[in-house]
């Protein structure tokens, strides 16, 4: 909203504005670092670890993720970035849909039992962009 507000307060930009919003990122992650929120949320989810009542709900509801590749927003960020004619989009990045007892699996390399499913429409991007997301089987795998 506040990047809406700007654009319509300063409708003669000498810059385009173009924002990206990634669902859940998850991935191997792109630093030497081992403390991001999605790193720590993976080894929780990979060793069915309940450090507190949000992740034990997880767990209980058996809750669906829509899930975005980290390597897959890095690129759409870069696209975004450099593509001119994008003034004013905003771009959903979504891969697949997946509850957290398929998740797990993945995370240690076994068959999710259910199929994916596709919660978040993503057509904007992969249209603009010319991006295709990976499915998230080959992202969690190779975490």
């Amino acid at each position: 909203q506040s990047v809406e507000k700007f654009m319509k307060e300063n409708p003669k930009l000498s810059f385009e504005i173009t924002t990206v919003s990634p669902v859940g990122v998850m991935g191997k992650s792109l630093s030497n670092r081992e403390d991001s929120t999605s790193t720590g949320l993976q080894f929780l989810i990979k060793n069915k670890i309940a450090p507190n009542p949000f992740v034990q709900m997880l767990y209980d509801t058996n809750a669906e993720m829509a899930i975005v590749d980290v390597r897959d927003v890095a690129e759409a960020v870069f696209l975004a970035a450099t593509i001119s004619g994008l003034h004013g989009k905003n771009y959903l990045l979504s891969s697949e849909t997946y509850s957290i007892s398929d998740m797990s699996l993945m995370l240690n390399q076994q068959e999710p039992k259910n199929p994916s499913k596709v919660i978040y429409q993503n057509q904007l991007a992969t249209n603009d962009l010319g991006i295709q997301f990976r499915p998230v089987k080959e992202t969690l795998n190779n975490y």
